[in-house]
């Protein structure tokens, strides 16, 4: 059989990893100079192919702007291929959001330039995804390309979602750079090229082979078209062309081969390793990448697009432009030598500074769309003279706890806060002036900015009441700002007065003060707020104060109605679960062992000093015990070795304190306990987690993955001689990992925490949960765990952590299995927020739900304006493995509902019912994108 074997140019461009980000564009920029040089006078050059991600073009033009030009028209020319991503990504350790907003910015990018290429080529991120085969499919691609994360199978394959999604799969059987660095000498290329056959021929399942020319930062060989040229000629049994992926897979799938399937998600470390440590390398990025991605999924990007087909006014207009912008700045921090943490230290320095700038947008967009939302609402109902909107970002209608600043009267020590026939009484604290700004200056300046009207400018902020007072040579002049109730001649007056006795003199400095009034932060239970919704209440003030509980003589328990939390001597603590009788021993055992490993992996040391117990006994109390919350505090004292001893061996005999306090939380009577972890790190090269121990003995185990849930097994394989890396049990999670035995379970929820592990134990299961791995090597060659360096042997101090940490998590019993327990770990992950407003009328009612779903299996991913700024796109996905048929009723009518693909292109109208109610099938863990418009008005 006659083969053909094809070269395919390209670069792996790591954006950020051994270096920062602009010491690598300085190559980038030396390598995009040569492939255009080389693209513009050399027409036999036919291909180059620019990795699969965009973001490398706007990081180049940046530089070289005037290029721009030349670049498209290779792009149109098809020779140079782009995309179809912006950044090649983790898949693991970013949101299935992120991903498709990932693939939604790299087709714009693309889209600049005039093409993009239609295949999914993401070769190096550290295994894949159940969902990937769905998400290609939802931007019109059938074939990924790819490197890591299956054993020994064929060059092709098929690749199904849990979905019945399928595509193609090109495994890159040697790597992405089998072909990387070819030799020059016309001989050796012939002897090159022949190994490279002889590699790839017996795994093949047609004529066609793949010679990836390219590696890391690798830069174009301009002399390859002539070396192609000699080898063709000189191997008459094998065709040698210059192509491009497009054309190697089309040619593959005009042979019409026999291909086996892999389904789910592909994590096979036998012959690539998988380097699962990267789950909690630098664990600080994981939870501020989780809590930024919160940021804009659940609050900044819903309540922009919502508050835009709301009809609301400015300043609400562009805020979906801002948004794009903080995802941008996003995404940059998710290539996979970013997000995973095996960079040099300053690269993950600056990546904090990109969480910085998504936090900025993000906050101030999310704020002004909430309080544009909240001052639509008719808040008039029952009189009063404030009001507060409690917002839920989760799918299901639910009671939980939130705080919010109320403005509040001198003499009210508490307040009720009231909606229809619900009441919640919340203890005022913190009260202090609501400043939006204060200033002192000469009283010359003052003079010369009230003859310049800026002063009577301050109306324009909504002014309640102004006035001054004199303490001898000091002027304080007050501004109260509010709704609009100052009779419109007082401030002319006022300002006029303090004119004059400016005039009079004896006045030299004057505070200028602006304010709200008085606020005070309350706490309370808001009951059946709507899943992606609202709930307003009256706030009320109340006289007199509610008495609490003298902490000091609590014993070590809280309870609610559903729940027992009992604090044991040894720290952990107990759980009785009110429902079914199950209890739980030993909750939250914080181990420490030691760690020799790199970035990429953790590794273990032969002769482990484990320390799983206080140094002296815990100290325990109840911190708070109110209506709305109950809290336990425990603080224990560790005592663990300082790091590892010189020969890396085993741990050192120098020992450090590690102080860790944990409150345990119940709010109101939710089936749940809250878990915040403070750790004061300061040891080394080690790893700390949390273990929560069941009575029963599982023989699998489920996480919450990518639009599905992976059912697991807590057992590793064990003839795993000759693997290049031995496989982990520790394994990737999103919100939640939960233990059954099917009559009962145990769920473990958290916010940015992404590695967990299941342990078989002579008493039934374990659930580890990872807080802390602490290393200081970007990568080792000398590790038990994997063969060879995964990159270079860089130290890298700052990834050992010594800082304080705070992780969050809960604790949720439940009956039967996950699936009584998911819309708990959902809240949990997003707490709800509340926004104080004034009492009005508005157009929107008192309470309700923007989008509401039926039936529970389905859960909202996504509130967005679409891509083209016209319409509203509501993305929901089935968390069960059986069809349904969903619905979704909208908070008002809408002229035209469709079924889209994710790329937002349009697949089907659907039938609206009464102008609010679409009804839509959903296989079982399928994402499934809606596209509303609600016309004109």
């Amino acid at each position: 059989m006659q083969r053909t074997l094809t070269f395919v140019s390209h670069t792996h461009w790591d954006r950020e990893w051994y270096q920062p980000f602009e010491e690598f564009r300085i190559r980038l920029v030396q390598l995009m100079d040569k492939l255009l040089d080389i693209l513009d006078n050399d027409p036999q050059y036919c291909y180059f192919t620019l990795d699969g991600q965009t973001i490398v073009l706007e990081d180049y033009l940046a530089v070289r702007p005037e290029r721009e030009p030349a670049i498209a028209a290779h792009v149109q020319s098809g020779r140079l291929l782009i995309g179809p991503w912006y950044i090649l990504p983790d898949e693991f350790l970013v949101s299935p959001e992120s991903t498709i907003r990932n693939l939604l910015t790299g087709a714009r990018v693309a889209a600049r330039f005039g093409r993009r290429m239609e295949v999914g080529n993401i070769p190096d991120p550290f295994g894949h995804i159940s969902q990937l085969p769905q998400i290609l499919r939802g931007f019109g691609m059938d074939c990924a390309v790819f490197w890591r994360g299956v054993g020994d199978v064929p060059n092709e394959f098929l690749w199904a979602a849990p979905d019945g999604s399928e595509v193609l799969v090109i495994h890159q059987h040697d790597g992405y750079g089998n072909a990387a660095n070819m030799p020059v000498d016309p001989e050796a290329f012939i002897g090159r090229t022949r190994q490279i056959i002889a590699s790839l021929s017996p795994t093949a399942t047609t004529s066609h082979l793949l010679a990836m020319n390219g590696s890391d930062h690798v830069e174009p060989q301009p002399e390859l078209p002539r070396l192609i040229a000699l080898a063709d000629a000189a191997l008459p049994e094998i065709e040698v062309r210059h192509g491009t992926l497009p054309q190697f897979i089309s040619n593959v799938r005009a042979a019409r081969p026999a291909l086996d399937t892999l389904r789910g998600e592909l994590r096979n470390c036998s012959r690539m390793p998988l380097l699962p440590g990267v789950l909690s390398a630098r664990m600080w990025i994981k939870q501020r990448n989780d809590a930024c991605e919160a940021l804009l999924t659940q609050w900044a990007e819903p309540y922009a697009a919502l508050a835009e087909c709301a009809g609301l006014d400015q300043p609400l207009r562009g805020q979906t432009a801002l948004v794009r912008q903080a995802w941008r700045y996003l995404l940059q921090n998710h290539p996979h030598d970013s997000i995973c943490g095996c960079s040099i230290d300053q690269v993950h320095r600056e990546m904090d500074v990109r969480f910085d700038w998504v936090e900025q947008i993000g906050e101030q967009v999310a704020k002004r769309g909430l309080q544009a939302v909240a001052d639509a609402i008719d808040t008039a109902s029952g009189g009063g003279k404030g009001a507060v909107v409690v917002f839920n970002p989760s799918t299901r209608d639910r009671t939980d706890m939130v705080r919010v600043r109320v403005p509040v009267s001198d003499d009210a020590s508490e307040v009720e806060l009231v909606s229809g026939s619900h009441r919640a009484r919340a203890h005022l604290r913190d009260r202090r002036r609501d400043t939006f700004a204060e200033l002192s200056l000469p009283a010359e300046e003052l003079r010369s900015m009230a003859e310049h009207g800026m002063l009577t400018q301050i109306e324009s902020l909504g002014l309640h009441d102004v006035s001054y007072v004199i303490d001898g040579h000091r002027m304080c002049l007050e501004f109260v700002l509010g709704q609009l109730t100052l009779d419109p001649g007082k401030l002319a007056r006022t300002v006029a007065e303090v004119l004059q006795a400016l005039e009079d003199g004896g006045i030299e400095d004057v505070d200028v003060i602006i304010h709200r009034g008085m606020v005070a932060e309350c706490t309370f239970a808001a009951q059946d707020v709507p899943g992606v919704g609202y709930r307003s209440y009256r706030v009320e003030p109340v006289q007199g104060t509610t008495p609490h509980v003298m902490l000091e003589e609590a014993a070590p328990i809280i309870e609610n109605a559903l729940l027992r939390v009992e604090a044991a001597e040894d720290g952990t603590f107990s759980l009785l679960d009110k429902r079914t009788g199950a209890t739980y021993e030993g909750l939250n055992r914080l181990v420490d062992v030691g760690d020799r490993g790199d970035e990429y992996n953790y590794c273990p040391v032969e002769d482990d000093v484990v320390v799983a117990a206080s140094d002296v006994r815990p100290m325990v109390c109840i911190t708070e015990s109110g209506p709305v919350r109950k809290t336990l505090e425990v603080t224990l004292f560790y005592r663990v070795p300082a790091s590892l001893g010189e020969d890396r061996s085993e741990r050192s005999d120098e020992y450090v304190d590690l102080p860790i306090t944990t409150r345990l939380s119940l709010v109101g009577d939710l089936p749940r306990v809250e878990v915040e972890t403070t750790v004061d790190n300061r040891a080394a090269d080690h790893r700390l987690r949390a273990h929560f121990p069941v009575p029963f003995h599982v023989d699998a185990f489920e996480t919450e993955g990518h639009l599905d849930v992976i059912t697991r097994s807590p057992d590793v394989p064990q003839d795993t001689e000759g693997w290049v890396e031995q496989p982990a049990p520790t394994h990737p999670q999103r919100t939640w990992t939960d233990v059954s035995d099917g009559r009962v379970g145990l769920m473990i929820a958290n916010r940015g925490l992404p590695e967990v592990e299941a342990l078989q134990t002579a008493q039934g299961a374990e659930v580890a949960l990872t807080l802390l791995r602490c290393v200081g090597w970007l990568s080792r060659g000398d590790l038990s765990v994997r063969k060879g360096p995964a990159g270079p042997e860089l130290p890298t101090p700052e990834a050992q952590c010594i800082d304080e940490y705070t992780f969050h998590y809960a604790i949720i019993p439940h009956p039967g299995t996950w699936q009584s327990a998911i819309d708990e770990a959902h809240a949990f992950h997003a707490p709800m927020r509340a926004v104080s407003t004034g009492s009005h009328g508005g157009a929107l009612a008192e309470s309700g739900a923007f989008v509401r779903v039926e039936p529970a299996s389905l859960v909202v991913s996504a509130v967005k304006q679409a891509e083209d700024g016209r319409d509203l796109i509501v993305r929901l996905w089935n968390a069960s493995p059986a069809r349904c048929e969903g619905e979704i009723q909208l908070w008002r009518s809408a002229a035209r509902v469709s079924r889209c693909n994710l790329d937002e292109s349009e697949i089907a109208p659907l039938e609206l019912v009464g102008g609010r109610n679409v009804r839509f099938p959903a296989q079982g863990n399928e994402a499934v994108t809606l596209r509303i418009s609600f016309g004109e008005g």
